[in-house]
């Protein structure tokens, strides 16, 4: 995973060199507080994707606002974007509990940095 402020082009993956294709996703975004951190399971389109290798590009300015959405007014904490929820993984008769729980723990594939 990169920012999209470490890399010099958002359209070509910073690896390989191939075409990167923004796509619709859930992440886990954590906020710190108080010297901890907080998750959040958010949705935006701020990632770009390379289709030849496991690259992702995450779009800065995007998961800013939405860090700042879920922060206290002009605070201006920390955040990470964990990893991307896999909603496919759910089992199907979990699908309508609510994510997080012991009994529906998030499916998260994390980033590596």
């Amino acid at each position: 995973m990169f920012w999209s402020k470490r890399v010099r082009d958002m359209n070509k993956c910073p690896e390989c060199g191939s075409r990167l294709e923004r796509e619709n996703h859930v992440y886990v975004l954590a906020i710190r507080r108080h010297k901890k951190y907080e998750t959040f399971v958010i949705g935006n389109d701020g990632g770009h994707f390379c289709a030849r290798c496991p690259i992702v590009v995450l779009d800065f300015d995007v998961f800013s606002r939405m860090a700042a959405l879920a922060e206290e007014p002009a605070r201006g904490g920390e955040f990470a974007v964990l990893g991307i929820v896999d909603l496919d993984a759910v089992p199907k008769e979990k699908a309508r509990l609510p994510l997080g729980t012991d009994d529906n723990p998030i499916p998260l594939i994390e980033f590596q940095r």
